[in-house]
């Protein structure tokens, strides 16, 4: 980095000067090394270090929600690096924290906040929604200050021991999608980690991962993610999706995409990933169609990380997956659509499938028929390797009833609560009128419940009780009406289903 000092000069301070001053201010350093302070406040070394920090800020960091510390030499350095950051950046985007002294001219002035405000700007940067997304410190919050939403710390003051390491902790706490926090040193502190940390080796290893392990890294996990396929003609993209589905491999395949995707992503924008851009390209395609092929709609590319996100929209070829795994509309035109699936029978079938259960799963919980539908579906899934049945067939007419039922939760006149207690009836209650007794089972649960019923305990087992009565009821007057003990409480038990959703 042009900005490290020269390494004599570091490694005078480090050996002769370290051990003494850093529960202290850094004056003695700066007088016994003059000129190493004099390197360091450089105004145009503080000027490049500022467009560094953006650049790499808007490209890598925030793009991923992530935030990032700056820890500056002195508070002037801090002062300074924020003046650059305000015309790069914009005045809200960074702040300063630090303790004021008595002959502080007015700049530092500025930034004597009181113990309020720096309660305030913590909170703010500790937000991931807050527009606050750099801290500029001196020496505070270097320890016992957690943010897991901090993955960068850009270092430009020499610290050590404790300080280095829990620092260093910090940018490592664990964050969505975060696997490791990055230190960018502009110091040059971290050439001479073995001064810096007086620690045992494999405290220092448990705490600092370099980019050259993370290199190393990456292509085990191209190799990994290639492994789940061996034995597949990885250039049909269709083969691969059947593997997955075959083997039961969903999980496995997402888990090891996670650890690939986020390593990957802590490693760019480097050159070296030039070497793997089409490994991870093939792997990103599958993870995307496999997604889609058990969604409802197409994938959101937002839900991958910044540089896996620009893969996707300039590289990936989105029209081999929309003719591998199609998104598939359940509406009065279902025997239209699958007759434009793909020609292969058992892709026709697989999609199909999927597609049903994505449909039946955001819709389970709204009505009863929506379950008896999935029940269905899974006894055809469970028997579909019979040479007696036709599973195509089977799916299509499947689809037909999702389609009525959709239909007709949107036409209906009644209220949804009603609607299921009538389609449960149909199911469970064998009575020459659904509808009458539908409509007396609503009729009992409105008595009972009011704005925030549904945390009571003693409420619900009043509604259990009075189904269970009313049930009891309309049986003795209507001959064939025939349950059992069981049979009422299996009733009421899946009525209150519907009944704490809908009431």
């Amino acid at each position: 980095m042009k900005w490290h000092p020269p390494d004599a000069d570091m490694d005078k301070i480090i050996e002769d000067e370290y051990s003494n001053l850093y529960d202290e201010t850094l004056d003695e350093l700066k007088t016994k090394a003059a000129t190493y302070g004099t390197f360091m406040m450089k105004p145009e070394r503080l000027r490049s270090i500022a467009e560094d920090i953006a650049e790499h800020f808007t490209q890598h960091t925030a793009p991923n929600g992530y935030k990032a510390q700056v820890v500056c030499f002195t508070r002037r350095a801090c002062v300074e690096i924020k003046k650059h950051l305000d015309e790069l950046l914009g005045p809200d985007v960074s702040d300063i924290i630090y303790t004021g002294a008595q002959n502080d001219d007015d700049e530092l002035r500025k930034y004597h906040y009181s113990s309020e405000k720096q309660k305030e700007v913590i909170s703010n940067f500790k937000s991931s929604e807050h527009l606050l997304k750099i801290l500029l410190v001196q020496s505070m919050l270097l320890t016992g200050f957690d943010a897991p939403v901090e993955q960068v710390m850009y270092l430009d003051r020499p610290v050590r021991d404790h300080t280095l390491l829990q620092a260093i902790a910090r940018t490592n706490r664990p964050y969505k999608d975060k696997q490791c926090g990055i230190v960018i040193d502009y110091c040059g502190i971290l050439k001479h980690l073995d001064k810096a940390l007086n620690f045992n080796e494999n405290e220092i290893e448990s705490s600092l991962i370099d980019f050259d392990e993370l290199k190393r890294k990456l292509p085990d996990l191209i190799d990994e993610f290639k492994n789940i396929f061996a034995g597949v003609d990885t250039a049909n993209l269709w083969h691969c999706l059947k593997h997955i589905e075959t083997n039961k491999l969903e999980s496995r395949v997402n888990d090891v995409y996670k650890k690939l995707q986020v390593t990957y992503e802590t490693i760019a924008p480097d050159p070296f990933l030039l070497d793997y851009h089409q490994d991870y390209k093939w792997a990103t395609e599958i993870v995307v169609a496999l997604r889609q092929m058990n969604g409802n709609k197409k994938p959101n590319v937002g839900d991958y990380l910044a540089n896996t996100q620009r893969l996707i929209q300039e590289h990936v070829d989105i029209s081999k997956i929309d003719q591998t795994a199609p998104i598939f509309v359940v509406d009065d035109n279902y025997l239209r659509r699958i007759d434009e699936l793909p020609p292969d029978r058992e892709q026709r079938e697989l999609l199909l499938e999927k597609r049903l259960r994505a449909l039946l799963i955001v819709r389970l919980g709204n009505l009863p028929i929506y379950q008896t539908l999935m029940d269905h579906l899974e006894a055809i899934v469970a028997q579909k390797d019979q040479e007696t049945q036709d599973t195509l067939e089977l799916l299509t007419k499947l689809t037909g009833n999702l389609n009525e039922a959709i239909k007709e939760e949107q036409a209906m006149g009644i209220s949804k609560g009603e609607m299921a207690l009538r389609q449960l009836v149909n199911e469970k209650v064998p009575c020459d009128e659904p509808d009458e007794l539908a409509s007396l089972l609503k009729d009992t649960v409105i008595e009972n419940t009011f704005p925030g019923w549904q945390v009571q305990p003693s409420v619900h087992a009043t509604i259990k009780k009075d189904i269970i009565l009313e049930l009891v009821k309309y049986a003795g007057e209507h001959p064939e009406v025939e349950l059992n003990l069981d049979d009422y409480s299996r009733f009421s038990q899946e009525a209150m289903k519907y009944v704490e959703k809908h009431f």
